[in-house]
């Protein structure tokens, strides 16, 4: 048995130090016998074929110094794995695979012990050398296969997340793409009307320098394959349909026209990949890469091949949700828009303690000359950016009119109107709004601004945009808390005034209640921990009312309190429920009394000293009271709930009171 060893101690560091004026010509052995076995070989040879001359000499030097280093005596554990670390990644996005790098080290190590062997050594200290290099070509070759498979993992873990999960914007996509190792810009580029592409968005480090190369005259790719800027890998895979790869991009004859731009910022490689929308082509996605050969290695190409199925989903699927602007009757809406066929609709937001009207929502209808009322999912889908601006501005004017005219009749009321993120972002919005509130001497928080999220934009342009909005004191509303604009931590660090629950949230309350409820219930809860107005839209029937108000919410829109309604019927319109009739805590249904339940009454473990209110003010033993006969299971399981019993006796009781009141929904 040898004793113990240390490969980095004093007494290895010394014994090496007698090796260190032979690593020279040990270096020299090893390239000219390695590098020659490489060039034998198909992959290994493609490799090295996209290096320059230049190219070729400082890898040469990078390599002696590497392994000079590996052997100093003054080397560290933490050196070493940092530089194999570094070097296992360039090794995986280069192509050499594992078993190319541990016949690389165990030639090295051959021709290492044969020039040893020519050393006047004692056994002992030619031992003692063998082990520490032995020990340390090990520890570098290991250190490089894990972050070869880290590097891998890291591209598959991409392709795992499901593409424009909820809340999931192309702009998130691309910017997770250009995270990956190895990838210095990711650009998605479309064919404009001049001929060129155009960038639509782009993401990584040199994501602005690139995108302000090619915005420089001269510079655009173009769809003209006669000439030059025509024939790179942009205008080829549209052209083609087929993926098109640059490994050695310096010596490339399709990209001279950017070479001595894009190579002083280290581009080494390019890949465009054609992406197909629902009929053809749509854009060209176009990876820039720091190493050559890098989008050559088969892991990486099966990579794009799947990452091209990806885009040609989320394509599909952006496109399926935007909808295309060219329907059948695009143009009759455009024109019907630009010809004042817009009429706004209205419809009340109610507080549901009270009764009383809160504000005004606007809705957009189009009303053709027949008189015919056309619904925003019909003409909405055939509007351009230009005409969602008309659109809001024409909208605009009619609310803020509205606004005027009921101070005028003594009624001062607040207006909400959605606001098309093309519009939102166009540099003189508030300026226009602005000129509209004082032009009808409106005060800006008598306008609520509900933020649509239907579209793609530059997250930090959306900031800035709606920063410009706060300024000048109108309300911001969103949507669907959770998803784009009204993410957890933007809507904690922007100060939005309301948030609105939508009505596909309450849609499943018949089928699946109770996780409706938590879902209903969270969301108010949140928005009131804000400190933030929360108002729910889809109350359709006294039901869905019931459960709203007893899990909390206060404010609220739908059918069951008024219909969207021209501007002109508001002054005659009255709401069809009473609710200063109605008690705070009470409720005609077993919808409702399910939700009294899931809040007041669910048993919890952690305090078993859980009590029901007592029986003479219980709301839920009133409403089973009504119908003794036909409610006396759950009056037995809630006079559990009312008197001492364990804690098994208490979640048992809650268990069945609440499975009998879905028995009895459904």
């Amino acid at each position: 048995m040898e004793p113990p060893f240390d490969p980095f101690g004093e007494d290895a560091t010394q014994s090496l130090g007698a090796v260190q004026s032979h690593l020279d010509r040990i270096g020299n052995d090893f390239f000219g016998f390695f590098y020659a076995s490489l060039q034998q070989q198909s992959t290994p040879s493609k490799i090295l074929q996209c290096l320059t001359p230049d190219e070729w000499k400082k890898l040469l030097e990078i390599q002696a110094n590497y392994l000079k280093n590996l052997i100093s005596p003054q080397s560290t554990v933490e050196s070493i794995t940092a530089r194999a670390t570094q070097l296992g990644q360039v090794h995986a996005l280069v192509g050499i695979s594992g078993s190319w790098l541990t016949r690389a080290m165990s030639t090295y190590w051959g021709i290492f012990r044969r020039h040893l062997d020519t050393l006047p050594l004692m056994t002992r200290e030619r031992h003692k050398i063998m082990r520490a290099v032995a020990a340390r070509l090990l520890l570098d070759v290991e250190v490089q296969l894990d972050h070869i498979q880290l590097v891998m993992d890291k591209y598959n873990v991409h392709l795992s997340v499901p593409p424009l999960i909820h809340g999931r914007k192309k702009q998130s996509e691309l910017d997770d793409l250009a995270s990956l190792p190895g990838i210095l810009a990711c650009q998605i580029l479309r064919p404009n009307t001049q001929g060129s592409f155009s960038i639509e968005r782009s993401s990584g480090t040199l994501s602005s320098e690139l995108t302000r190369i090619l915005g420089t005259p001269g510079m655009h790719p173009l769809l003209d394959t006669r000439v030059p800027a025509g024939q790179g890998l942009i205008a080829s895979a549209w052209h083609t349909g087929q993926v098109q790869t640059s490994n050695a991009y310096g010596q490339d004859p399709r990209t001279q026209v950017w070479q001595p731009f894009f190579l002083p910022l280290g581009v080494r490689s390019a890949v465009a990949i054609p992406i197909r929308g629902t009929q053809d082509i749509e854009s060209i996605l176009v990876l820039i890469g720091r190493y050559p050969h890098q989008f050559a290695v088969d892991w990486i190409q099966t990579f794009i091949t799947s990452l091209q199925n990806r885009w040609h989903q989320i394509s599909v699927t952006y496109h399926t949700v935007t909808r295309s602007p060219d329907t059948p009757n695009s143009s009759f809406y455009r024109k019907l828009l630009h010809s004042n066929g817009l009429k706004m609709f209205v419809q009340p937001v109610l507080d549901l303690h009270t009764g009383n009207l809160v504000k005004i929502e606007a809705l957009a209808r189009l009303v053709d000359p027949s008189g015919q009322v056309i619904p925003p999912n019909e003409f909405i889908p055939a509007l351009r950016a230009s005409d969602l601006t008309t659109l809001f501005l024409q909208g605009l004017e009619q609310c803020l009119g509205l606004i005027q005219t009921s101070r005028e009749n003594g009624q001062e009321v607040h207006v909400a109107l959605n606001l098309p993120p093309s519009t939102l972002l166009h540099p003189e919005c508030a300026m226009w709004i602005d000129e509209n509130l004082r032009k009808h001497a409106v005060l800006p928080q008598q306008l609520t601004l509900e933020l649509l999220e239907d579209q793609e934009f530059d997250i930090h342009e959306v900031d800035r945009a709606m920063k410009r909005l706060n300024r000048l004191g109108v309300q911001l509303a969103i949507d669907d808390l959770g998803s784009g604009y009204s993410s957890l931590q933007r809507f904690s660090d922007f100060p939005f005034d309301i948030i609105k629950i939508d009505r596909s949230i309450l849609k499943n309350l018949s089928s699946d209640p109770i996780k409706t409820l938590k879902l209903i219930r969270t969301m108010i809860q949140i928005g009131q921990d804000f400190e933030r107005t929360v108002i729910v839209e889809g109350l359709e029937n006294i039901d869905i009312i019931e459960v709203v108000t007893l899990l909390g919410g206060r404010f609220g829109q739908g059918y069951a309190l008024a219909r969207p309604m021209p501007i002109r019927a508001l002054k005659s319109w009255t709401c069809p429920i009473d609710f200063s009739l109605t008690p705070q805590n009470t409720f005609q249904s077993y919808l409702g009394a399910l939700a009294y339940y899931w809040r007041h009454l669910r048993f919890d473990p952690t305090t078993p000293q859980f009590f029901a209110p007592p029986p003479e003010t219980c709301p839920l033993r009133s409403f089973l009271l009504r119908h003794p006969l036909e409610n006396k299971i759950g009056i037995t399981h809630l006079e559990v709930l009312s008197t001492p019993n364990s804690p098994d006796k208490y979640q048992e009781s809650s268990n069945r009171l609440r499975q009998w009141l879905l028995e009895r929904i459904g």
